[in-house]
C-alpha cells in the first residue's frame, strides 16, 4: 500500500472541508488517486477511516443495534431516544445473537446485554 487508510481518509475529509470542488467531482478524483496508486483494494479500510474522521469533526455518533431478530418500531424508537437526534443509528439482525441486544458506539463502546454474551459470560 503506498500510503496509509488514515492519510488517504485525512486528505479527503480536508479536502472536503476546503469546499473549492464540487463534492462530486471531489470523490471522482479521489477514486482516481487511490486506483493510480494501486490502493483501490483497501478502499473499504479508506473509507471506514474517513466516515469516523467526518463523524468526529461533525460531532455525531455511528450507533450499531444488533438483534436476533428485528426490532420493532416502538422499541426501536425507545432505544433511538436514548441517543441524540443527529446520532446516526443502524440496526443490523445477527441470529447468532440468540436473544438481547448488543450496541456499539464508534466502533468502541459496546453494551452486550445479549443470550450469547451472557452465556459466554457464564462459561469463561
Amino acid at each position: 500500500m503506498k500510503f496509509s487508510p488514515q492519510l488517504y481518509a485525512r486528505a479527503f475529509v480536508s479536502a472536503l472541508a476546503e469546499k473549492k470542488v464540487p463534492e462530486e467531482k471531489l470523490r471522482e478524483r479521489f477514486l482516481t488517486v487511490v486506483k493510480r496508486n494501486g490502493d483501490f483494494p483497501h478502499l473499504g479500510k479508506i473509507l471506514r477511516e474517513a466516515e469516523r474522521l467526518l463523524m468526529k469533526k461533525l460531532e455525531l455518533k455511528k450507533v450499531v443495534i444488533e438483534s436476533a431478530r428485528p426490532v420493532g418500531k416502538t422499541q426501536f424508537e425507545e432505544l433511538r431516544m436514548a441517543f441524540a437526534e443527529r446520532d446516526i443509528v443502524h440496526t443490523n439482525i445477527v441470529p447468532e445473537l440468540i436473544a438481547g441486544v448488543k450496541i456499539t458506539i464508534d466502533d468502541e463502546w459496546m453494551i452486550d446485554a445479549t443470550l450469547k454474551g451472557r452465556l459466554k459470560k457464564l462459561f469463561k
